[in-house]
């Protein structure tokens, strides 16, 4: 059997220094570094953000304007990943704009509920 005792508790606190900068300040800049890493054209508008107390916001990514049709179908439901490998390698879609596709609603779905982050 092992057994321990801890007989003394110490805090050392000259190796933190005080922060130079509010936590307000830091999160902001690293927002605007995370919006600075989404490609302009996939940025929504102002406007196409939902009003507040939206709870599904799916359908943003049909309306946004961002994705294409053909980029809707290759993301959407009409797929799953073993028939879109198989759409793939059939020469439908190519692996770029399918990777490109899934990027745009990424950057959607970040801007929207700051999943990737």
């Amino acid at each position: 059997m092992i057994s321990a005792t801890v007989t003394e508790t110490r805090v050392i606190t000259e190796e933190f220094p005080a922060p130079t900068k509010s936590w307000e300040t830091i999160r902001d800049a690293k927002r605007e570094e995370q919006t600075s890493r989404i490609p302009i054209p996939w940025r929504l508008e102002a406007a196409q953000y939902p009003s507040e107390g939206t709870v599904d916001v799916r359908p943003i990514a049909a309306t946004s304007g961002i994705l294409s049709e053909r980029e809707l179908e290759i993301t959407g439901e009409g797929y799953d990943a073993t028939a879109l490998a198989a759409e793939i390698a059939k020469g439908t879609y190519t692996a770029v704009e399918t990777v490109t596709a899934f990027c745009k609603r990424a950057a959607i779905c970040q801007q929207l509920c700051s999943a990737l982050t």
